[in-house]
């Protein structure tokens, strides 16, 4: 009997779920090899000491080697594109609400000044340092602060220095003590706002004191404040600070745009990424805008850029005595503070990359300015000219010598914090063994878990010491 149509459509269909199901047979089995893969992959794999420094040092070496390649291979295209690309004005891409870049140029030359040419300058700088104990439920914060002023007084230029406190005084540190039911990371969440805000006012309390203000003054790290808190069931404590830090930068900045003293934060260790971000956003604009970029199209440079931090990604492009073009930081403290000022009297914070020494990162700079672009590039050039030969005097570490002074003053060895918890231990167990004489309970084993737990440490810390 012939086959009907049904018959051969059955068996059609028979035949392709028989090729289907070998595909799917294929399919598993190449999921199953590439679970091995990647089972092979995450399973970390043992050496001998021998092994490590030969052959898996090499290894890692060889692809750190080739990822480098890879990335300057990508930056040769790039700056080549842009150099080509001489009109390329970075400040077409903007909106009416929001300005990216301020000046038309990637990259900018610095014109420093000498130091006999920073006669007559007062340039302050503050840093503050922090210890931290936790123990079993108690957490000791120690921080130490001082503001060091360099002035260029001198008829060479030279600086004379002067500390705040003033030395003799040594009215340098803050101490808390706390027992709140907070995790470890809560708890040095707290503990840095205390520094942050302890840095703020001890500033604030200089130049108050001060006749004559300074010119500069230097922050070490960001001109913004820390982010908001995101955590669940945040202690009333932490809030509490968080909202003083806000109102100390508000106060701070208030006060140094009132005296035009210039208030600049020195970023030294950026793994920001804020301008690889702005500029990822600028590229389509801009490429779509000037034909010499369209180069650029042929190389997924998105996802080249979101391998680069700031740091490196401007290191690599940036010769020495230059600087990046001035970006817009935006931030919440500044929505704040313009709430009741016109479009006129409207300040931003805004940031530029130094590149001083090609053997150092480039430092960030962050200063506060109106928001206009005449203003804005004015004030880059004269913090740049002014810091960088205060900054080159030692090429691996290029950060402003005040910066460095202050940073050297403010630093908190273990041996101080050590001194007060030990003899902060020792004053709590003659307070708990004058308390048991009082006491008429006979029951004296919380009195025990008391004297001897409250200031364990973690036993990590413990393995460390003993053994």
């Amino acid at each position: 009997m012939p086959a009907t149509s049904r018959d051969s459509f059955s068996a059609t269909d028979f035949s392709n779920k028989i090729k289907k199901k070998k595909l799917q047979n294929s399919y598993i089995k190449k999921i199953k090899v590439d679970l091995k893969k990647k089972k092979k992959i995450l399973t970390p794999i043992f050496f001998s000491k021998d092994q490590l420094l030969s052959l898996n040092l090499s290894n890692h070496a060889e692809q750190i080697f080739k990822n480098i390649q890879g990335k300057e291979q990508f930056l040769r295209i790039f700056l080549e594109a842009f150099k080509r690309s001489k009109n390329v004005d970075l400040t077409t891409f903007s909106s009416p609400n929001f300005k990216a870049f301020f000046e038309p140029n990637l990259i900018n030359p610095v014109s420093p000044y000498t130091i006999s040419q920073l006669r007559g300058l007062k340039i302050a700088a503050v840093d503050g340092g922090l210890g931290l104990r936790q123990y079993l439920g108690v957490q000791i914060t120690l921080i130490k602060v001082t503001v060091v002023l360099y002035d260029f007084d001198s008829y060479d230029g030279s600086p004379s220095i002067r500390n705040f406190p003033p030395i003799y005084n040594d009215e340098y540190y803050s101490l808390f003590s706390d027992d709140l039911p907070i995790s470890e990371k809560l708890g040095r969440t707290l503990a840095g706002l205390r520094r942050t805000l302890a840095e703020n006012s001890m500033l604030l309390n200089f130049l108050r004191s001060e006749s004559n203000f300074p010119d500069l003054v230097l922050l070490d790290g960001s001109l913004l404040p820390p982010p908001p808190l995101i955590y669940q069931n945040i202690p009333d404590i932490l809030n509490q600070f968080y909202n003083a830090c806000i109102k100390s930068y508000e106060e701070l900045y208030e006060f140094c745009n009132e005296h035009n003293i210039v208030l600049i934060g020195s970023v030294k260790d950026s793994r920001s990424s804020m301008f690889i971000n702005l500029f990822n956003r600028a590229l389509p604009y801009l490429i779509a805008h000037y034909s010499s970029l369209k180069r650029l199209q042929e190389i997924p440079y998105r996802k080249h850029l979101k391998y680069f931090t700031d740091s490196e990604f401007l290191f690599k492009i940036i010769p020495p005595k230059n600087r990046s073009t001035v970006f817009c930081i935006e931030s919440d403290i500044t929505r704040r503070l313009n709430r009741k000022k016109s479009s006129i009297e409207k300040i931003g914070v805004f940031g530029s990359y130094v590149q001083i020494s090609p053997y150092d990162i480039p430092v960030r700079f962050e200063f506060l300015s109106k928001n206009d672009s005449n203003y804005v590039r004015k004030r880059i050039n004269l913090i740049a000219n002014i810091l960088f030969p205060i900054s080159q005097i030692n090429p691996q570490c290029t950060i402003p010598l005040p910066q460095i002074e202050a940073h050297i003053r403010a630093h908190l060895p273990d041996t101080e914090i050590e001194l007060i918890t030990n003899q902060l231990e020792s004053q709590f167990k003659i307070k708990h063994l004058s308390s048991l004489d009082n006491s008429e309970s006979t029951d004296f084993s919380l009195q025990f878990k008391s004297y001897y737990g409250t200031f364990l440490t973690k036993r990590h810390e413990k393995l460390d010491k003993m053994f």
